[in-house]
């Protein structure tokens, strides 16, 4: 059976973006449990969609699904992350990755970096989709995202 890569939805947990990125890149990918992360406490989206971002899009070749979920991205920093090395050049990007999703509500005080970020990835001619439900940073969002995304990764 074809094996899909891991798919970055807000692992974030409660570790640093170094460690964040270190357990996908040796762990995960190396198809090594992740049951006892999977289970640790912590942030599960925000921090986590920018750390889902910061992995996945640095690392399109092992990361081809990467969704964000209202991810804390401060002011137009993707433009930034792009040309300094935390982001993959935007033809890797465009090459390798399959399917990006971002979902900030629109009620959250994150929505303005989001739409920032939509109409750069759009303006650049990265495929991606930006999913604006109505509310804020909250967790009933977060439910909504994960059957949004679960609805077009498991048809």
């Amino acid at each position: 059976m074809k094996r899909i890569l891991p798919l970055l939805l807000l692992l974030a947990l409660s570790a640093s973006a170094a460690e964040f990125k270190s357990f996908w890149l040796t762990e995960a990918v190396s198809g090594r449990t992740v049951g006892p992360v999977v289970n640790k406490p912590g942030n599960r989206f925000s921090l986590g969609g920018r750390q889902a971002l910061a992995c996945g899009l640095g690392n399109p070749k092992s990361f081809q699904y990467v969704c964000a979920m209202a991810p804390a991205i401060f002011g137009e920093e993707y433009k930034t992350n792009f040309s300094n090395g935390t982001y993959a050049p935007l033809a890797d990007v465009k090459k390798n990755v399959k399917f990006l999703w971002i979902g900030t509500g629109t009620s959250d005080f994150l929505i303005a970096a989001s739409r920032g970020l939509d109409g750069y990835l759009t303006e650049q001619g990265v495929k991606h989709t930006f999913y604006t439900p109505d509310g804020g940073h909250t967790w009933m969002n977060c439910r909504d995202y994960l059957t949004q995304i679960a609805q077009k990764l498991f048809k």
